[in-house]
């Protein structure tokens, strides 16, 4: 006979965690870089203009920044937002998956194909952005000069790119090219903190959909947490949309669980020992 399952205190949870956060807030001060005889060290030595050790320590130092975010503002002020703190929690539990993803496998092929997509991506939409803005009209003939000059440099790291990816028998472009979603990295990485058998990686995928409802301004996450008022004489039908300490905590939980995944990744494929990183 199973015992019932006891209730959470969310309060106390959201508090602890943080804590953690909060114990987090010097990690990124420092660079931690691999030491030579680590895992690391050599996926490195397949891209050194953009290594796997760089590409996963990015996404941990974004994903404790905008936990931090979270942190201050609800210490400063003790008031949940219905939508607004679900933005960098989404940014937080995105870019922590992305650093478990790519350190997670013990294969070393495995990891510097997955660094290798994740910095292929990071060059494609830097030059998305200098590719729009470089013939913009307020430039003058310096800043276009300068513009040009990104664009050759990011045409040759396209080339650069290639040239690794080859190495390692993976291409990124035409019929079969190496990529993957962001939805499909979370689900992974979820699988990774929390178990295959967990079903976590079906609510964390669940908290990452509706946190972008929330992002990209949409209505339909909403209403799930709508109190409907009465209805008016003229026909209009008033609704307030709120949000749960256990939808906020939830959100806030995943995501302090993939970095924390992260932090541990990082510092045993690197050889070194991160301070605080089990605050």
């Amino acid at each position: 006979m199973t015992s019932p399952r006891q209730p959470i205190d969310w309060n106390h949870r959201i508090s602890a965690l943080f804590d953690v956060i909060a114990g987090w807030s010097g990690v990124t001060k420092s660079l931690y870089l691999p030491t030579p005889q680590s895992d690391l060290a050599g996926d490195d030595l397949i891209y050194p203009l953009h290594p796997t050790s760089s590409v996963a320590w990015q996404a941990i130092g974004s994903s404790i920044d905008h936990l931090g975010l979270v942190r201050d503002a609800l210490v400063s002020k003790p008031s949940l937002r219905p939508f607004a703190f679900y933005t960098p929690l989404r940014a937080a539990l995105l870019s922590s998956s992305k650093a478990v993803w790519i350190l997670h496998p013990d294969e070393p092929s495995e990891r510097q194909q997955r660094g290798l997509i994740v910095a292929n991506e990071d060059n494609r939409r830097f030059r998305q952005l200098v590719d729009e803005t470089g013939s913009g009209p307020f430039l003058n003939a310096s800043s276009s000069a300068s513009y040009e000059r990104m664009a050759g440099k990011l045409e040759d790291r396209s080339t650069a790119l290639a040239e690794a990816a080859a190495s390692i028998g993976i291409t990124f472009s035409g019929k079969g090219k190496a990529s993957i979603t962001d939805t499909a990295v979370i689900r992974e990485a979820a699988k990774i903190v929390h178990g295959a058998a967990s079903g976590a990686d079906h609510a964390t995928i669940l908290l990452w959909m509706t946190g972008s409802g929330h992002a990209h301004g949409l209505s339909w996450q909403g209403m799930f947490n709508v109190e409907m008022g009465d209805r008016a004489a003229d026909g209009i039908h008033e609704g307030r949309v709120k949000t749960t300490i256990e939808d906020f905590g939830s959100a806030l939980g995943a995501a302090v669980l993939a970095c924390s995944e992260a932090l541990t990744l990082y510092a045993s494929r690197s050889g070194r020992a991160i301070e605080s990183i089990h605050s």
